[in-house]
């Protein structure tokens, strides 16, 4: 990463979405924020990474073209880590909005990369990132503040980034597991369509993984991320 780092110095005019591209994370209002940032930077373009599936390739590119920014946004799809890093180390900015998160990977790899995180306020992001410089988090649902953030740290920038120093690791992934699933079982509240009783079983045995998984935490972390953190110093082996 320090490589990365060193190699691609200069930042580009574009904003970065490296997260999951379905509701939960935000994608939506990534492009409706997106839109918005364009009319205030004609030039600005948006890459949306991590987007595995074909079918869903298709869907969003569907879904730009109906917002009429489809000639601004490049949606990839399997790309390896490392030019995920190239990307991300010379993006202005990363829009993480997303509304259910616990520790965000993606949100620690920028600010390692020095490229500034706007996203939303949840309980998890709050905890691990809410005093760190160069992240910015606003009330979830206001894409209006999401838009004034992302413009002002594109006509300003930031003064200083850095790095947050995560201190009992297991026990912290835990309560943002926790607060995880707290939100999702607060959308079910409100959630008013046919599939709600099945919404609600999820979030239950969801919550059951949780407990089980709280003596096992090695089980939280696939190989990539366990040794992206070795890697950043975050946990030891």
């Amino acid at each position: 990463m320090q490589e990365v780092r060193r190699r691609y110095r200069e930042q580009k005019g574009f904003i970065v979405f490296d997260g999951r591209p379905d509701a939960t994370r935000g994608v939506v209002e990534v492009l409706t924020a997106f839109k918005l940032i364009s009319r205030y930077f004609n030039g600005v373009k948006l890459i949306i990474t991590g987007v595995h599936d074909a079918r869903i390739a298709l869907e969003l590119k569907m879904l730009c073209k109906r917002m009429c920014v489809e000639d601004k946004v490049l949606v990839l799809g399997f790309i390896p880590r490392e030019k995920r890093f190239e990307i991300a180390v010379r993006a202005k900015l990363m829009l993480y909005p997303s509304h259910v998160d616990a520790f965000s990977y993606a949100f620690l790899e920028s600010l390692h990369l020095e490229t500034v995180v706007v996203g939303y306020r949840i309980p998890a992001l709050e905890m691990y990132y809410g005093n760190v410089s160069g992240v910015e988090l606003v009330e979830e649902g206001d894409v209006e503040a999401l838009v004034a953030k992302a413009v002002d740290i594109l006509e300003k920038g930031v003064e200083a980034i850095e790095v947050p120093r995560i201190r009992s690791w297991g026990r912290e992934i835990v309560f943002a597991l926790v607060s995880a699933t707290s939100a999702v079982l607060g959308l079910v509240k409100e959630f008013k369509e046919a599939n709600r009783d099945a919404l609600a079983m999820w979030c239950r045995e969801y919550a059951k993984k949780v407990e089980n998984y709280i003596d096992t935490l090695d089980l939280l972390l696939d190989d990539e991320v366990y040794e992206g953190l070795v890697e950043l110093g975050i946990i030891k082996k």
